[in-house]
């Protein structure tokens, strides 16, 4: 059965006193349940949390990864209700921009933000095609496109197009992105993207702290083959 979003009335949300506390938990680097994090958002996203959107523990680690080295500009492409850009907000200096594609979700995700007072984390309403990645240094995907190949039981709702042909040229599309990348650019899969990373990619993290298909990439200087010179 296909989820319902709820009616977005804006301006009405004040976090009570446990609300604060888990906020204030997690910018003191103290581990916070999902169930409390999600306790910020309506019951009916709620509901869809454990399905679409990345673990609590997995989304601290992943935003530290994307700016291992300073403040960084984050890019969660399938943000969701920007969960993961809110908690990257709470526990790091760097600025994350959540996309995406339902509007509900948007609104939701951006009246948290603002009653939590995340001022570097923002959600943006569209798609992949309206992304500039030259902004960008670090790139975090949690399986975005995977509600294309889902049973329409499973997908969360019937309001946005969804495909094996969507699904193809939205892979396709953020393997040019990677591809046209500069040398130093940090991607962080959390059960991957859908498509294959460009040669030039390295794993520098893989599993880290027990969370698993959680990987670190950072794309190299681009070296050319050297041909060994000929043997007379």
């Amino acid at each position: 059965m296909r989820a319902v979003l709820p009616h977005h009335r804006p301006g009405t949300l004040v976090l009570s006193a446990s609300q604060w506390e888990t906020i204030e938990a997690l910018r003191a680097g103290e581990p916070v349940t999902d169930e409390a994090l999600d306790a910020l958002y309506p019951q009916g996203i709620r509901e869809l949390s454990s399905r679409f959107w990345t673990p609590v523990a997995v989304a601290v680690r992943a935003a530290k990864l994307c700016a291992e080295e300073g403040r960084a500009r984050v890019l969660d492409v399938g943000a969701g209700v920007g969960k993961f850009c809110l908690v990257g907000a709470l526990v790091t200096e760097s600025i994350f921009v959540g996309i995406e594609q339902r509007q509900a979700l948007v609104d939701v995700g951006r009246e948290v933000l603002a009653a939590v007072g995340a001022r570097n984390a923002r959600l943006v309403h569209g798609t992949i095609e309206d992304i500039d990645f030259s902004y960008f240094d670090a790139l975090y995907f949690y399986n975005p496109f995977e509600e294309n190949l889902v049973a329409p039981s499973w997908q969360m709702d019937g309001d946005v197009p969804l495909s094996l042909e969507r699904f193809q040229e939205d892979v396709t599309r953020i393997e040019a992105a990677l591809e046209a990348a500069p040398p130093g650019m940090r991607v962080v899969t959390y059960q991957g993207f859908g498509g294959k990373m460009p040669p030039d990619y390295e794993i520098v993290e893989e599993d880290p702290e027990g969370a698993p298909h959680l990987r670190l990439w950072v794309k190299q200087e681009h070296r050319p083959h050297r041909i060994p010179p000929s043997r007379r």
